[in-house]
C-alpha cells in the first residue's frame, strides 16, 4: 500500500490556470491520442531515457491531424557542479516528431538522468484536426494531470507494485518493455493496453490499440 501511495504523490498536477486554452478544446475520450508503448533504454555512463510513443487514431478526429504536440516542463538535478546545481524549466509547447516517417504514430522522448544529473519531466499530450480542434491526453482521462518521466516511473515500470516481482524483463507474455539503443522499430515492446490494470489505469485507461 505504502508504494501505491509512493506512485500516487508522484503524479504530479498541472494547475487548470496554467493549461494554455484554445477555442475548441476537448479531452481524448474516445482514443483520438493515446500512448501505445512505452520503452526505456539505457546506454552509457547511465542515460536513460523514457520514450513515449502516440498513436493518433484519425478517424475519430473531426478533421485530418495538424500536429501532435506536447505541453512540458522539465527539472533537472547536477551532481558534478560544486555545490550540486538545479535547473528548472517553464512550461512550454514542443512539437511530437512522427515515428520512421508514419502519418499516425509519434515518439517523445524524455530523458531521465545519467551518472551526473537526474531530471523530471512533466507532460502531458495532444493532436491538433485541421478543424482547430486540440484533444489532449492526460494520465487517466484526468484534465490536469501529467505524465510524469523520471528514475520513480522507470522503477514502476519495472516492477509489481505490491509484490516487488518484475512485471516485464520476466514475463515473456507481455515482453519487456526495455531495449538497448540501436534495436529499430519496438514491434517486441508490450502495449500498455496489455500492461497490468495499476499500470494501464494510468496510462491508457481505456484500453486504446
Amino acid at each position: 500500500m505504502k508504494t501505491l501511495l509512493k506512485f500516487a504523490f508522484s503524479l504530479v498536477s498541472l494547475p487548470l490556470s496554467i493549461a494554455p486554452a484554445f477555442a475548441l478544446d476537448t479531452q481524448a475520450a474516445n482514443c483520438e491520442i493515446f500512448v501505445d508503448k512505452l520503452v526505456i533504454t539505457t546506454e552509457s555512463h547511465g542515460l536513460t531515457k523514457m520514450k513515449f510513443y502516440l498513436k493518433v487514431l484519425e478517424s475519430n478526429l473531426d478533421a485530418p491531424i495538424a500536429s501532435v504536440d506536447v505541453w512540458h516542463k522539465r527539472a533537472e538535478n547536477w551532481s558534478s557542479s560544486t555545490p550540486s546545481s538545479a535547473n528548472q524549466f517553464d512550461w512550454k509547447f514542443s512539437k511530437v516528431q512522427n515515428f520512421v516517417g508514419s502519418a499516425d504514430y509519434f515518439e517523445h522522448t524524455a530523458i531521465t538522468g545519467h551518472s551526473w544529473m537526474s531530471a523530471h519531466e512533466s507532460m502531458n499530450f495532444s493532436v491538433l484536426s485541421q478543424n482547430g480542434t486540440r484533444y489532449w491526453l492526460n494520465p487517466q482521462n484526468l484534465y490536469g494531470r501529467n505524465f510524469a518521466a523520471n528514475a520513480d516511473e522507470v522503477f514502476h515500470l519495472s516492477f509489481e507494485f505490491l509484490s516487488g516481482r518484475q512485471l516485464y524483463r520476466s514475463n515473456d507474455a507481455l515482453r519487456s518493455i526495455f531495449q538497448s539503443p540501436g534495436t529499430g522499430a519496438s514491434n517486441n515492446v508490450a502495449k500498455t493496453a496489455d500492461y497490468p490494470w495499476e499500470l494501464r489505469s494510468f496510462y491508457n485507461i481505456q484500453g486504446c490499440r
